[in-house]
């Protein structure tokens, strides 16, 4: 299966967008106060 330019583009800015948001999430929770460790 060929993957145009633009295809591996998004491909390529999904994956980073999917290992950034754990974080983002964990940074925005403490600055919120609501961080709440998870068990």
């Amino acid at each position: 299966m060929r993957l145009t330019a633009k295809q591996v583009t998004w491909l390529k800015v999904s994956l980073h967008l999917a290992g950034l948001l754990p974080f983002l999430w964990l940074v925005w929770a403490i600055n919120h106060g609501g961080w709440v460790p998870i068990r």
